[in-house]
C-alpha cells in the first residue's frame, strides 16, 4: 500500500522493455539470463542514488577534492612558469574540515567566514618553509573562498552518486549491447514522474530529479552466503568511500556498494523501537535467533541456549536470518524496499514455501516494499496463494522477463493476470526431461 512507484526503462542491460508497478510484492519471474537482475540492481541503484541522506558527508568529499585539486593545478602551473616555490606538503585533510565547518555553520555571517578562512590561510603559509610568492597566496585563496562559496547542490550531488552506483553496480556498463539506441529510465510515483535519465554509450546524457522519492532506502539480498565473507566487505572499500592519499599503500580492495551496504546494516545495534517482542515469525520459524556479536566480530545463530557460529549453519537459516536482523535493526519499513535476488536458490522447497508466506506477512504487517525475482515455481506459487488470503492482495504483482529471439533482448510483461504463463515456461524442462525418459524407455 501507501505510494506507488512506476518504473519504466528501455535498453538497460539486455531488457529492451519494462513498465513495472511497484507495490506491496513485486514479483519478477523468468529463466536464467533474461535481465531479472539488471531490473533489481536498477532499482536498488535509482533509490540509493536519489535519496538525500547522506548528501552533506559526499558534500564535503566533494568540497574537500575540489580544495586539493585547485592547490595541485596552481603549484603545477606556477613551477611551470619557473617561480621559485616550496610547499613541504599539501593542505592538510584538518584544515579542509575546518574550512567547511566554517562554510557550512550558518552562524556566521558570510564575511566572518572569509575573515575566518584569511586568518586559517596567513597562519598556514607564513611558515618559514613554504616559499610562495604574494600572487600566488592571493589567487589561491580567492579560489578556496570561491570554492566554498557555492551553494550545495543536492541534486548534482545526486547525479555524482548515479554515476558512482552505476559503475559501482554494473561495472560502469549499463547499457543494452544489442541496440544503438538511447538508454531512457523514468521513475514514476502516483504517476507523478520524479526521476528521467538518459545514457549513450555507458554516459550519463540527461539527469532530471523532479522531487524526494518517499523510499528512501533500499537493500539487496543477492545471496546469504555473503555473511561468509562479512568481514572481508566491511574493511574493504566502495568508489563512493573518501580515500587517504596513501590508500593504494595499503591495498584495501574494492566491493560493489551494495554487498557493503548490506554488511554494515546487519553490524548495526538493534534497534528496540522497532521490535514488537509478540511478533516474532522468524524466530519461529528458524526456532531461534540471528545476532552479532561486536566483540568477537561474528555472527551467531542462538538455538536451545546455544550459540553456533553462522559459518556452520545452513544456508536456509542464513537466509531467514538476514531477514529478521534487517527487520530488528529497523531497516524494513514504509521507506525502504527490500530487494531479493532469486531468494529460493539456497532454500529447500519446503522453506521457500515458509519463506514466501513470511514475505507476505511481513509486507502485510510493516507495510514496507518487496522487489524479487524468481525462476521457482513452488515459491512463485505460495506468493500467490498466501497472497490471495491477505489483505495485501491487491499490491501484489507478477511480471514475466520474455526473450525476443530476433534480437537477444528481453521484454518484461505483466502476468497477474495470467500467472500460469509463468508457471508454463519455468516447468517446460521438467516437461521435456519427461518425453525424453518416455523417448529412452520406448526405444
Amino acid at each position: 500500500g501507501g505510494i506507488v512507484m512506476e518504473l519504466i526503462c528501455k535498453n538497460v542491460g539486455m531488457v529492451n522493455n519494462a513498465d513495472i508497478k511497484i507495490d506491496g510484492i513485486t514479483v519478477i519471474a523468468g529463466e536464467n539470463d533474461t535481465g531479472k537482475s539488471t531490473i533489481s540492481k536498477l532499482v536498488y541503484t535509482l533509490i540509493k542514488s536519489s535519496s538525500k541522506a547522506d548528501v552533506l558527508r559526499l558534500y564535503r568529499l566533494y568540497k574537500s577534492k575540489e580544495i586539493k585539486d585547485t592547490l595541485n593545478d596552481m603549484i603545477v602551473s606556477t613551477r611551470q612558469k619557473g617561480e621559485d616555490f616550496f610547499i613541504p606538503n599539501m593542505i592538510s585533510e584538518e584544515i579542509i574540515k575546518e574550512f567547511l565547518d566554517i562554510y557550512l555553520d550558518n552562524t556566521y555571517k558570510r564575511t566572518e567566514k572569509q575573515d575566518i578562512i584569511e586568518k586559517i590561510f596567513i597562519s598556514y603559509f607564513n611558515r618559514e618553509e613554504i616559499i610562495i610568492s604574494k600572487s600566488f597566496f592571493k589567487d589561491l585563496k580567492k579560489q578556496v573562498i570561491d570554492l566554498l562559496e557555492e551553494d550545495l547542490d543536492e541534486i548534482n550531488i545526486c547525479k555524482y552518486k548515479l554515476i558512482n552506483y552505476i559503475e559501482s553496480v554494473f561495472k560502469g556498463d549499463i547499457c543494452n549491447k544489442y541496440t544503438e539506441q538511447e538508454t531512457n529510465i523514468v521513475l514514476k510515483e502516483s504517476s507523478k514522474e520524479l526521476l528521467n535519465i538518459i545514457i549513450n554509450d555507458n554516459q550519463l546524457e540527461e539527469y532530471h530529479l523532479n522531487g524526494d522519492l518517499a523510499l528512501q532506502d533500499a537493500t539487496l539480498i543477492e545471496s546469504p552466503i555473503i555473511l561468509h565473507m562479512f568481514e572481508l566487505i566491511y574493511n574493504a572499500q566502495t568508489i563512493l568511500e573518501k580515500q587517504d592519499d596513501f590508500s593504494f599503500m595499503f591495498d584495501r580492495p574494492y566491493v560493489s556498494i551494495h554487498m557493503k551496504d548490506l554488511i554494515s546494516k546487519l553490524r548495526q545495534k538493534v534497534q528496540l523501537d522497532f521490535i514488537d517482542e509478540s511478533y516474532r515469525p522468524v524466530s519461529k520459524i528458524i526456532k531461534g535467533n540471528m545476532s552479532y556479536n561486536s566483540v568477537e566480530n561474528a555472527f551467531f545463530f542462538s538455538k536451545n541456549s546455544k550459540d553456533f557460529n553462522i559459518m556452520n549453519t545452513a544456508s536456509g537459516i542464513k537466509a531467514f536470518g538476514i531477514l529478521q536482523m534487517l527487520l530488528e535493526r529497523g531497516f524494513l519499513s514504509k521507506k525502504n524496499i527490500l530487494i531479493l535476488d532469486e531468494p529460493e536458490v539456497n532454500i529447500h522447497p519446503k522453506w521457500q514455501i515458509e519463506y514466501a508466506r513470511l514475505l507476505v506477512e511481513l509486507v502485510e504487517h510493516y507495510g514496507f516494499k518487496i522487489l524479487l525475482t524468481s525462476h521457482s515455481p513452488y515459491f512463485i506459487e505460495a506468493i500467490k496463494i498466501y497472497g490471495d488470503k491477505s489483505s495485501i492482495k491487491e499490491d501484489i504483482n507478477f511480471y514475466l522477463a520474455e526473450k525476443q529471439e530476433r534480437n537477444k533482448t528481453v521484454n518484461i510483461v505483466s502476468v497477474t493476470n495470467s500467472l500460469q504463463k509463468v508457471f508454463d515456461q519455468l516447468t517446460e524442462p521438467l516437461e521435456t526431461l519427461e518425453i525424453d525418459d518416455i523417448g529412452d524407455l520406448n526405444d
